[in-house]
């Protein structure tokens, strides 16, 4: 029954893209945490995600003449993401191992960009938004709900929840911690369905990332609540919220969460064995002396997206090998091929020429939230779009401190919210453009009317009629 569901949901929502292409950014963006085929034990291998990418696109250009469907301006996010791209895409064509390798990576930056142009097309006005805000919050609260079925089913650590880019435990602690701000501040929202929802549903997101077991992901959530405190205005309701909700974490929260976060400086098994060597951290900083080398002998292009894992070999030999034991050197350069950061990550894969303007698009949030926070008023939709501006800078500051320890750097949905954070400065300031518009009009409309001139000296005027103008005399 639950695959027959699916074959015929495909049909309907083709014929709903082609009627409507936002429909499609929505369904789209649905799929990427709800996967039909893992609702179907992948007996239905129907390509979702590219059927919807490619529908959405064909019936965008079907209705680019509908103003409904073009938005206003380009975000600044978006040409810094295409920076990125070119420089991708020139670390493809010098690649150092394959490049084969490097191009199936980089390309899918393409696709995502493809994809981000459509979102700021469509979503071009307040209404639309909210509906983007809507289908992230469920669409992760399906994850969250997952979650809870597999770490009771024996997925202690939720591997494979999500598949595709979150098919890591690490990356759904930071998926969890990306959206987790939004959530918090729908409190703000004037209506109570919204404010609940958020309310009811914030303390299951901590949960699950506790279920993930991430070390990164904990750093991550430690931030961003610091962050939540700081700014809010009520502390004290804050903090009387977090006496239930430790409560609840203790109750829930495995044994096994707290014999990983204490490896974060020390592991105990050789802590008591009289050796320190396996500190969680002094592992990561061997790794990253070898990303670093690699980098420094390929600083402006690097060795190309998806090359690290071929050639990191050569440069971890003279610097570690016979330094570490066998076991250890095995375990961290031979099994695992990865850089464990996505800042070193971007560097030594792509160089300087991607790395600077990525960084420049991460700062790029926080510089637009502020300027949008200039044009909101006191209503209180204003002071929900304003926590909302906050909720973007706090999302991606956990993403990446959960990314400072793992390669995060291709998660498709993290380029969507810094997206976002420009698309929503852009229709806020057509709101507050058009509200100016409306405000001017009325006051037109409203004003006296103008009084009778007074009559012209020498000149005999009918009764009921005011002078003319002496210069029409």
């Amino acid at each position: 029954m639950r695959i027959l569901l699916v074959k015929l949901l495909l049909p309907t929502v083709t014929v709903a893209i082609l009627y409507e292409p936002f429909l499609g950014v929505l369904f789209f963006m649905t799929i990427a945490f709800v996967r039909l085929e893992v609702l179907t034990w992948g007996m239905v291998d129907a390509r979702f995600a590219l059927i919807t990418s490619v529908l959405t696109l064909v019936s965008w250009i079907l209705h680019s003449r509908d103003p409904k469907q073009r938005g206003d301006r380009i975000p600044g996010q978006f040409w810094w993401y295409l920076m990125v791209v070119f420089g991708m895409t020139m670390s493809t064509i010098y690649a150092e191992a394959s490049v084969e390798a490097s191009w199936t990576a980089a390309q899918k930056f393409w696709k995502y960009g493809i994809f981000m142009f459509l979102m700021i097309q469509m979503i071009n006005n307040e209404k639309r938004l909210r509906m983007v805000q809507e289908v992230l919050f469920w669409g992760v609260n399906f994850l969250v709900l997952w979650g809870f079925d597999q770490h009771f089913r024996g997925n202690e650590r939720l591997e494979r929840v999500g598949g595709g880019d979150l098919a890591d435990s690490s990356a759904l602690a930071a998926m969890l911690l990306l959206v987790f701000p939004m959530i918090v501040y729908r409190s703000y929202h004037p209506e109570r369905w919204v404010r609940w929802t958020g309310l009811v549903m914030a303390p299951f997101y901590l949960i699950v990332l506790t279920f993930t077991q991430s070390r990164s992901g904990f750093l991550g959530a430690m931030a961003a609540l610091a962050i939540i405190f700081a700014r809010a205005k009520n502390k004290m309701r804050y903090v009387v919220a977090a006496i239930p909700l430790a409560i609840l974490l203790s109750a829930v929260m495995p044994s096994s969460f707290w014999d990983r976060m204490e490896t974060i400086y020390h592991d105990k098994e050789h802590e008591q064995q009289g050796e320190t060597r396996e500190r969680s951290a002094d592992q990561r900083l061997k790794v990253w002396a070898v990303v670093w080398a690699v980098f420094l002998d390929h600083p402006v292009l690097g060795v190309g997206r998806g090359n690290f894992g071929l050639i990191h070999h050569e440069y971890a030999a003279p610097i570690w090998y016979g330094k570490i034991d066998d076991e250890l050197y095995a375990d961290l350069f031979l099994r695992y091929r990865v850089a464990h950061n996505i800042f070193l990550d971007i560097m030594a894969s792509n160089g300087l020429l991607t790395f600077i303007p990525w960084c420049l698009l991460m700062l790029s949030v926080p510089w637009s939230m502020s300027r949008t926070r200039k044009v909101l008023g006191t209503s209180p939709m204003d002071q929900y779009w304003r926590f909302q501006t906050y909720a973007f800078e706090i999302g991606i500051l956990g993403y990446l401190i959960t990314g400072g320890f793992q390669d995060l750097a291709e998660v498709e949905a993290f380029y969507w919210v810094v997206l976002l954070s420009g698309i929503t400065r852009n229709v806020l300031l057509r709101r507050a453009r058009e509200s100016v518009r409306e405000e001017s009009v009325a006051l037109v409309l409203h004003q006296a009317p103008a009084a009778p001139r007074a009559s012209v000296p020498g000149i005999i005027v009918p009764a009921g009629q005011t002078a003319p103008n002496r210069w029409h005399i």
